[in-house]
């Protein structure tokens, strides 16, 4: 007995006699009136093209014509009897980002298509099948890099194909509005950390420098029409359109950099610093992380190069500001804001930014919705009320449990390490910051370290330049210059000395003489901006965790006011420890899985699954069948129903052209494909449908797919 997958890839060459293979095949569901995904390729010249269809011998014939597909050397047809016209769109919308962010191949879409629709089953099943999808890719090397890969790549985070939220498709429409505008000169995007500015502004970038005829509109839902209108106005408006992506950090701005050679359509020169902008004019400067925009304050070896520039464009280099610099460049100005994100007396001043959104020309907007960090926005919430910024925090502040993520306080140091070094072995991308609290010693002299800790010892990051990627950083600690930008599976952040707890006054307060940023402190009076710029950092620090943050806090008195708040970590509340799961007992009865009797068993899974997933043990009792040792084997399941009924070929409600071997859900009317497995024949991409039985006694069936061998963790 094997495992059937719950869909089918066929190759083809793409060419005229394509068409023709196609009708003369048995494949029912490619040459009849059924949703399908393909994927056209040419391997040589490194491009792909990937859609969706109800026709596939029409979709066919109609790239086969089209001036830019024709040339491509291969089709992929991905088939299956559970695909719906919902399900098909998704799994197109994630081949789509996926390919493009592998890196590999260029796309020729236009862009993502229709993306996170909501539909029966999406979550548990059509996400497994997309994964078995995904691997079978592999394994004919259509593809080359495992999702996990591409999750954790920078490309894939701020890839142009990306669906928008409800949140940036209204805001995309305003900054369109306004480009179109004979009245606005200023576009200020205000959104806090994890907002999705910055996939915002590539994503524009992206629309507007992309043919109208290839870009999918109907993924921005009900505003399509008024953002075709709008889009077409602008480029109406500038015909010879000129923009430049302007990112002050020059860490992140080499990695956008990157991610715009690698998109066809895009190109690195057009991402800018800021004294790019002093070159040249532009119709469209869009700014990210605009509060990281300079003043001539503690600028080092750039003040030559400031001044140089600042009289360059006519200004006073003692009054003007690298903001300036780009409102003087530009026709219109895109600035994506956090004054919460400004860590250091260099950055332009609020005021300035203010005084920009005060002017009458200027449009503003604003970013709500949390979209990096599975804590939402009520993690942002609390961890703003915590470091009691803007104001002291309230009685009311409580203690959260967020589903899905990950806020622990430690009292060990070397604990915590050990629990990220275990999140960065299963999920990768998990790394341990702190404070600028300790001297950069090891920088001279690589055999000391920098932080010496609750008996650990530790050394601040070797390279600034992607830190967050290089081959040492799990090992090493990175501060606010080497991730802020980026984004983290989870992030162990260390509080250090120069942060303390007033127990009287009930107040968070700053050490200056422990904070070791010299440029980051140097020319400030004022202790409370000090004081705002440390509580920006470990907020930022904090917020840089999608799954998960973890927290060591060096002053006593300060950890004894978190802990008020947030919950200690123990081995019993990690989602990587065992985890108490049902052990199934099988038999094979004419030739199904039945379950016989259930137990329980505790085993680690969180390399598996998030805590909210549903996972079992499967063990087959020896029968006439199964002759050798039964396996014990972990399952995810992604969907259950009440027992099957299977109805005859009489029955008026079955399509008798469907093929063979299928059964309908007595009310859900859910096709799937009977199947039976065998442990030794089992592979990661394999699903299994199994009859279990409920504490009522009463029957039902569950798809699930194979994880692994319980022997193997």
């Amino acid at each position: 007995m094997s495992v059937e997958q719950p869909f089918k890839i066929n190759r083809y060459d793409f060419n005229v006699r394509t068409i023709e293979l196609i009708k003369s095949s048995n494949e029912y569901f490619e040459k009849n009136l059924w949703p399908l995904v393909y994927i056209l390729k040419d391997e040589q010249k490194k491009l792909a093209y990937v859609g969706e269809t109800t026709d596939t011998i029409e979709r066919m014939k109609a790239h086969l014509k089209n001036e830019k597909k024709q040339n491509l050397s291969e089709a992929f047809l991905i088939s299956s009897n559970r695909f719906n016209k919902s399900a098909t769109l998704d799994i197109e919308s994630n081949l789509i980002k996926y390919i493009s962010a592998e890196g590999e191949m260029q796309l020729i879409n236009g862009n993502i298509g229709i993306a996170n629709h909501h539909y029966f089953q999406q979550r548990e099943l059509y996400e497994s099948i997309f994964e078995g999808i995904w691997e079978e890719l592999l394994a004919l090397k259509v593809v080359r890099k495992t999702l996990k890969e591409i999750d954790n790549s920078d490309l894939f985070k701020y890839s142009p194909y990306k669906a928008l939220s409800v949140d940036q498709i209204l805001s995309l429409k305003e900054i369109l509005r306004a480009l179109a505008s004979d009245k606005i000169k200023n576009i200020m995007v205000h959104g806090g950390a994890g907002t999705g500015k910055s996939v915002l502004a590539i994503f524009l970038f992206k629309l507007l420098n992309t043919d109208l005829d290839t870009f999918k509109f109907s993924e921005l839902g009900p505003e399509e029409q008024e953002i075709i209108d709008l889009v077409k106005a602008v480029k109406f408006r500038y015909p010879n359109l000129k923009m430049g992506l302007v990112i002050p950090m020059s860490s992140f701005r080499k990695t956008v950099a990157k991610i715009f050679a690698s998109v066809k359509g895009l190109e690195r020169s057009w991402v800018l610093g800021p004294g790019d902008v002093a070159k040249q004019t532009y119709d469209i400067l869009l700014v990210d992380e605009s509060h990281r925009l300079r003043r001539r304050v503690n600028l080092g070896t750039l003040f030559g190069s400031f001044d140089k520039n600042s009289q360059r464009l006519g200004l006073d280099p003692h009054t003007t500001s690298e903001l300036q610099w780009v409102l003087h460049q530009s026709s219109k100005d895109i600035l994506f804001y956090d004054a919460g994100q400004s860590i250091r007396p260099s950055d332009v001043q609020k005021v300035e930014f203010d005084l920009v959104c005060a002017a009458e020309n200027t449009s503003v907007l604003k970013l709500k919705t949390q979209l990096r960090s599975k804590g939402g926005n009520e993690l942002v919430d609390f961890i703003k009320a915590l470091l009691q910024i803007d104001q002291p925090a309230k009685d009311t502040l409580r203690k959260i449990d967020v589903r899905g993520y990950e806020l622990f306080l430690f009292d060990s140091l070397w604990q915590l390490r050990e629990e990220l070094e275990k999140r960065e072995k299963s999920l990768g991308l998990c790394r341990l910051v702190a404070g600028y609290a300790w001297p950069w010693t090891s920088k001279k002299d690589k055999s000391l370290f920098d932080i010496e800790l609750d008996g650990v010892q530790l050394r601040w990051n070797t390279t600034s330049e992607d830190w967050i990627n290089s081959v040492t950083a799990a090992s090493e600690v990175g501060c606010i210059h080497t991730v802020q930008g980026y984004d983290l599976n989870y992030v162990g952040v260390i509080f250090g000395p120069e942060i303390t707890f007033n127990e009287t006054t009930g107040l968070i307060e700053v050490n200056k003489e422990n904070y070791k940023d010299r440029t980051g402190k140097s020319s400030i009076r004022d202790q409370r901006e000090l004081h705002e710029y440390i509580l920006n950092i470990y907020s930022t620090l904090i917020l840089r965790g999608i799954k998960g943050a973890f927290i060591y806090v060096s002053d006593s008195a300060l950890k004894a006011y978190f802990a008020r708040y947030m919950e200690l970590f123990s081995s019993v509340n990690a989602v990587g420890h065992k985890r108490k799961i049902p052990l199934i007992h099988l038999e094979i009865e004419q030739k199904q899985l039945i379950e016989v009797s259930k137990a329980a068993i505790e085993v680690d899974v969180s390399d598996i699954i998030n805590g909210t997933e549903r996972v079992i043990a499967c063990q087959i009792n020896k029968t006439a069948e199964w002759d050798n040792d039964p396996s014990l084997a972990l399952f995810r399941i992604v969907h259950e129903e009440q027992e099957p009924v299977q109805k005859t070929a009489s029955d008026p409600t079955i399509d008798e052209t469907l093929p063979q071997g299928i059964w309908y859900a007595a009310e859900q009317q859910v096709k799937y494909e009977k199947r039976s497995w065998l442990p030794k024949n089992l592979s990661l991409s394999r699903f299994v449908t199994m009859k279990l039985k409920k504490e009522t006694g009463e029957a039902y069936i569950v798809v699930a797919r194979f994880e692994k061998l319980l022997s193997e963790i």
